[in-house]
């Protein structure tokens, strides 16, 4: 017993039992990682949001909402959420009710348990078998959002709107008064 004795107290190779400052650290709880993408928004059940919602974090509704949501995320309706107005989005998932227009990006989807009330200007517009879905479909690309502001797109509407017909030149246009090219037949023919 004394050689192991010896060896112990003559040997300064030999580690000394760990100290609590060298034992390995204790695991600390996880933290979720900082994302870098967009983050997550919830409207939980029995919430009301009215007002404008806009960004880029992803939203999920659950609760209600009324007023516009433009966001540069995803968008979520959950089953039981419901949404009063307009909304543009990268992608919008319709689980719960929406009355308003949807304009989505990528798609907007409308699951079995999802109604919709308003028109949809997406590439892709799959609707489940029991969802619902009453207005237009627009299978184009709506504009890209951030990108052009409302009053612009606006704008641009009205000069549309304002651009003379075929065979029409601007004078013909201006000079007309505002029902005269409604009461002419399109023919060019009398009535």
């Amino acid at each position: 017993m004394s050689f192991f004795n010896k060896s112990k107290s003559s040997s300064p190779s030999v580690p000394e039992p760990s100290t609590p400052a060298a034992a390995p650290p204790r695991p600390q709880p996880s933290r979720p990682a900082t994302p870098s993408g967009p983050t997550r928004t919830k409207i939980a059940k029995g919430s009301k949001v009215v007002g404008e919602i806009t960004g880029n974090a992803e939203l999920v509704i659950e609760g209600e909402v009324h007023g516009e949501i433009t966001l540069e995320s995803t968008v979520t309706i959950a089953p039981g959420g419901v949404v009063r107005g307009p909304i543009r989005a990268i992608s919008v998932e319709v689980g719960g009710r929406v009355f308003g227009n949807v304009e989505g990006q990528e798609k907007v989807q409308i699951l079995s348990t999802g109604g919709l009330e308003g028109n949809i200007q997406a590439p892709k517009i799959p609707i489940a078998e029991d969802g619902f879905c009453k207005g237009q479909l627009d299978p184009s690309k709506p504009p890209k959002i951030g990108g052009e502001s409302k009053k612009n797109a606006a704008g641009n509407e009205a000069d549309k709107k304002a651009a003379p017909k075929a065979g029409e030149s601007d004078g013909a246009a201006k000079d007309k008064p505002a029902g005269a090219a409604k009461d002419k037949p399109a023919g060019g023919g009398k009535k």
